[in-house]
């Protein structure tokens, strides 16, 4: 009876373990700073809000109160290499010093999804319209697709490009406003030209169509000068498998026929 009592247990536990084997994957949440396998250029780590007017405008992200970043201010990385647009950001060809992060490689099923938070601040603008950017690249290096990029072009109609994630913002529409944001030392409260400000918290979404292994990598650059600072924030970096929520009928099956035999087992007791 032990025996019989202990197989179906190990069945019970089984089957809910593969009914929630589906939950979401967390690439990184920041709480501890950039990841393990999480790589870097120029100048990124994490931090949480400063609780003073500093950082008024990086408020912790919906995803908790530490967040990744990288900024173009104190790095003097220069890209060899940068995203090959479709739509081309305003400035593109005068790129001075910027930074990068690149997650770890993750594994993926077509259909499952990308998710993440981001914020994008920039004290410039006018003539000399910074830009970060979100893209997928693979194992070899090469870019698979861009997911976003953002700048800080005049025109609102420029602001944002490239945009094959879907973007939803959580704090209202872009904020033509001083950038607010300790990251970007004494450019934190300066203004070049229209343009300037800051997106606010936004998430980004995209569902991947082939199966295959990959990098994330958000990356921030001046243009033209480097005498005002951008940055961009990021948090909440998961991975949603297709179907998650939903248990596959054999799953189900399994689930079944545990809760199934513990009830015959206990009349036979």
């Amino acid at each position: 009876m032990k025996t019989l009592k202990k197989a179906l247990s190990a069945s019970l536990l089984f089957s809910v373990f593969v009914a929630g084997n589906a939950a979401a994957g967390i690439l990184c949440d920041f709480q501890g700073g950039l990841c393990d396998g999480w790589d870097f250029k120029g100048k990124a780590a994490a931090k949480a809000q400063d609780p003073d007017y500093s950082d008024r405008n990086v408020s912790s992200s919906p995803d908790g109160d530490r967040y990744g970043y990288i900024k173009t201010h104190e790095s003097d990385y220069q890209f060899t290499t940068l995203p090959t647009f479709s739509e081309l950001p305003l400035g593109t060809g005068s790129e001075k010093n910027g930074s990068s992060v690149l997650s770890k490689a993750f594994s993926v099923n077509a259909g499952d999804n990308l998710d993440f938070y981001f914020n994008y601040l920039s004290s410039d603008g006018g003539n000399h319209p910074d830009y970060a950017w979100a893209r997928l690249i693979n194992t070899a290096t090469t870019e698979v697709i861009i997911l976003f990029t953002v700048q800080s072009a005049a025109n609102p109609d420029l602001r944002f490009a490239n945009q094959n994630a879907a973007l939803t913002a959580l704090e209202g529409a872009f904020h033509p406003d001083l950038p607010g944001w300790s990251m970007l030392g004494s450019d934190g409260e300066a203004c070049w030209d229209v343009g300037c400000g800051y997106t606010g918290w936004m998430q980004a979404g995209y569902e991947f169509l082939a199966d295959g292994t990959y990098q994330l990598e958000f990356g921030v650059v001046n243009v033209g000068d480097t005498l005002r600072q951008s940055g961009m924030a990021f948090d909440g970096v998961k991975i949603t498998p297709t179907g998650v929520g939903v248990p596959e009928p054999a799953s189900l099956a399994l689930l079944g026929l545990g809760l199934m035999g513990l009830g015959v087992f206990r009349r036979r007791k």
